[in-house]
């Protein structure tokens, strides 16, 4: 399944990972109570940040981290690590990532994601837990990329430019943190991801 996607300086690659019962299990420990200030989740959808060392909500928040997010975090900065390292796209004058938050986004009938970034200068990745399974893709709350804007550029097919793709369990997209990007609303039923965002070091 991985597929490395280009649109002149944009990019995102894909794929499926085998084993993703850690995440499950961590979606499970990330405490409800944990919200964002702002949050791209609309309609039925709830976004759970359970690490942010810059702490951006209110004061009077206590955050709390998942037990098993130690080990995870470890985990999924050197699983990002690899597969930039394999497309040539990290730069020669970084040598790891470093996870700077991390949450939870849990979507039910009707919920989706309006057109967003994650800021300058980062890595992105989304990994989906649990998904739907309708024959009706669009009714799956399909995630969608907007790659490339120039109506003067007719070198890319416009898959290229604003590629989507059809949720599934373990699917993991990578992605430079300032490339839009946003979801479809979905049908009944739960779905779960859980989002990193990288810094550079």
């Amino acid at each position: 399944m991985i597929n490395l996607i280009e649109c002149n300086n944009n990019w995102l690659i894909v794929d499926k990972l085998d084993d993703i019962s850690d995440l499950i299990e961590l979606s499970n420990e990330v405490d409800q109570e944990n919200y964002s200030e702002f949050t791209t989740a609309m309609g039925t959808s709830t976004q759970n940040y359970f690490f942010n060392p810059q702490m951006r909500w209110k004061r009077e928040h206590k955050l709390q981290i998942p037990p098993s997010w130690s080990n995870i975090k470890l985990k999924y900065e050197s699983i990002v690590e690899n597969y930039l390292k394999k497309y040539k796209k990290f730069s020669n004058s970084f040598t790891k990532l470093s996870t700077t938050s991390a949450w939870t986004v849990t979507g039910n009938n009707g919920s989706y994601h309006t057109p967003h970034e994650h800021g300058l200068g980062g890595i992105s990745a989304i990994v989906y837990t649990n998904t739907l399974n309708y024959s009706n893709p669009q009714d799956n709350g399909p995630i969608y990329f907007i790659l490339n804007s120039d109506e003067y550029d007719l070198l890319y097919s416009p898959y290229q430019r604003m590629p989507r793709f059809i949720p599934e369990n373990g699917m993991i997209l990578i992605f430079p943190s300032w490339i839009i990007h946003g979801t479809l609303p979905q049908s009944e039923g739960k779905r779960t991801t859980i989002s990193f965002d990288f810094k550079w070091e």
